[in-house]
């Protein structure tokens, strides 16, 4: 019995966090720029995964870009939803097993667009206090070396449903 439930909570963990084979980095489709007149750390995109009732973990994704013109980094996210929040990526290792590892800091370079997708670098919500459903919105406040703290809102989303 006891196996059944870790079974369980690493198929849902590997369902929050990756998505068979996308990188989730930056690259060179990924190298838009951060827009016409931004400034900033700019955040687009921010969505969390929805998570029923019994799963206590989710995922939560966006795209970071440095407009600061100089080097930053993000160090570390909170949110009042969840016990933890932790910056992860997941990789795909050679026999093709994803595996995930936390990461501490990310580098954001100036102008280069920075992307936390299922099956690269993400979020996990760890310790959900309450079941999230689609349309829910769930703050999470980035913290970076350089800039200023920023708090944005992430729509909760079905797995399979990015746009």
């Amino acid at each position: 019995m006891k196996r059944a439930y870790i079974g369980l909570a690493l198929c849902l963990l590997a369902a929050a966090c990756g998505d068979g084979g996308k990188d989730g980095k930056s690259g060179p489709d990924a190298r838009a720029g951060c827009g016409d007149g931004a400034s900033g750390i700019v955040v687009t995109g921010p969505w969390v995964r929805t998570a029923p009732q019994g799963q206590t973990n989710s995922a939560a994704y966006f795209t970071l870009c440095n407009a600061t013109g100089e080097p930053d980094a993000l160090v570390g996210v909170s949110t009042p939803e969840a016990g933890a929040a932790e910056m992860h990526e997941s990789t795909q290792t050679d026999d093709g097993m994803m595996t995930m590892s936390p990461v501490s800091s990310l580098d954001l370079p100036p102008g280069e667009p920075v992307r936390f997708a299922p099956g690269g670098y993400h979020v996990m919500l760890i310790g959900l206090f309450q079941p999230i459903a689609a349309g829910d919105e769930l703050s999470l406040t980035l913290k970076f070396r350089n800039a200023p703290p920023e708090t944005i809102k992430a729509v909760a989303k079905a797995p399979g449903v990015i746009n």
